[in-house]
């Protein structure tokens, strides 16, 4: 692994102690280190004891109330979310309540076909999740599921769908082109030719409220006579703050009646890839890259190659769409496997691609960050600065 942390979206220290109120309140201070946090993710972990209910429970500060969320983990502990604004140094503290008015439910799904849905904040759509039904009458339409990116102000996406160039790439999407179950013949996931397909069965869950949404879905990778060899769990969290959408994804890939799936390929045709949408591939010249310090003396206009292209913590790419810039962060968690390979297209794509094999016991589970912005790209200094926040570990107490 690239770091044995485990996955905490905050890179702080939350101290909490018991108050000699009654059960229902606990203070809380959090400090902002190296870095500010600004309209960034945070969470922390409770025993349910500590509350009447968790279906209530806020922030006071005392400018007010600052909205949560809490995420069930278990029986017994929920994951309280908020978003966090605080200079790095700075400290702020907090009373959590459990008797607050719930604020209206922002994040909402809407079904907008047979088989697509939108997430919407406000009325406003965020993130689409298209899950066709595969047909191979019509498996040019129907052989993967993906997500699509929305500019919320303009509601249209910005990633791509079937058709243009390379259709097979669609929006935030996941694949290996280069697959052996159990010593076989290979199965590509990514080009989907011979009837092979990955394909949604059913919705786990759903996350709706005022401070993220998304849902955790159950999709099966099928070979050409659409036997089941692979079971991935795939969990989006959305958030949504001024111009900033973040998207964590987090995906669990399970083998299924076998011993042995060899999950293979290269860089261009495996892996997490996002694609912008097709308009992209007909302006290439306002595409660039915005990269870590490893790899800074690469121009932004070219595409990353050789040996500068493995274990990037993080890549950035910007293009032109309708007349305006939209920047995506990509970030790879520390848990991620190491000997991952960055993939740049200036066309509209990029990704990283690693070889891994799954057997009972042994999943592959991939965590990863996309930050998508308008306007001015961000500098490579801010974007180190988030990704730190995003792959630091939480450190927290609980004091009687």
């Amino acid at each position: 692994m690239k770091n044995s942390g485990l996955l905490f979206l905050l890179a702080g220290f939350i101290t909490v102690f018991q108050s000699c109120k009654p059960a229902t309140q606990l203070a809380v201070e959090l400090k902002a280190h190296e870095n500010d946090f600004f309209n960034t993710p945070v969470f922390m972990e409770l025993d349910k004891s500590y509350f009447n209910s968790t279906e209530n429970l806020c922030l006071q500060t005392d400018d007010g109330h600052i909205a949560t969320q809490a995420e069930e983990i278990s029986p017994t502990h929920v994951r309280l979310w908020w978003i966090a604004h605080i200079p790095a140094g700075e400290t702020r503290s907090y009373t959590i309540i459990d008797r607050c008015t719930q604020a209206d439910q922002v994040f909402l799904w809407q079904t907008t076909g047979k088989n697509s849905l939108q997430l919407l904040q406000n009325g406003n759509p965020l993130v689409g999740y298209v899950h066709p039904e595969f047909d191979n009458n019509e498996r040019e339409l129907t052989y993967k599921p993906y997500h699509h990116v929305f500019d919320p102000q303009k509601g249209i996406p910005i990633t791509k769908g079937p058709g243009g160039l390379y259709s097979h790439h669609r929006g935030i999407y996941y694949g290996y082109n280069q697959i052996r179950v159990d010593g076989g013949e290979p199965v590509d996931i990514w080009h989907n030719r011979n009837g092979e397909h990955s394909e949604h069965v059913k919705t786990i869950r759903e996350f709706t409220g005022p401070v993220f949404g998304g849902h955790s879905v159950e999709i099966e990778w099928r070979d050409t006579q659409a036997r089941t060899f692979a079971r991935e769990t795939r969990t989006l969290k959305v958030f949504h703050e001024e111009n900033q959408i973040i998207i964590d994804f987090h995906s669990v890939l399970d083998p299924v009646g076998a011993d042995v799936v060899e999950l293979d390929g290269d860089r261009q045709h495996a892996g997490v890839q996002f694609r912008a949408a097709n308009e992209v591939s007909e302006n290439t010249d306002a595409t660039f890259f915005t990269r870590p310090p490893q790899v800074q003396h690469i121009s932004p206009e070219s595409e990353i190659e050789g040996e500068d292209m493995y274990d990037l913590p993080w890549n950035a790419m910007s293009y032109v769409l309708d007349g305006e810039q939209y920047n995506v962060a990509y970030f790879s968690h520390p848990s991620n496997p190491t000997g991952a390979e960055m993939s740049e297209r200036r066309y509209g794509r990029f990704g990283e691609f690693f070889p891994y094999t799954i057997t009972p016991g042994n999943p592959l589970e991939v965590t990863y960050r996309f930050m998508v912005t308008n306007g001015e790209a961000p500098s490579a200094e801010t974007l180190q600065k988030q990704y730190e926040n995003f792959a630091e570990k939480l450190n927290f107490e609980i004091k009687n």
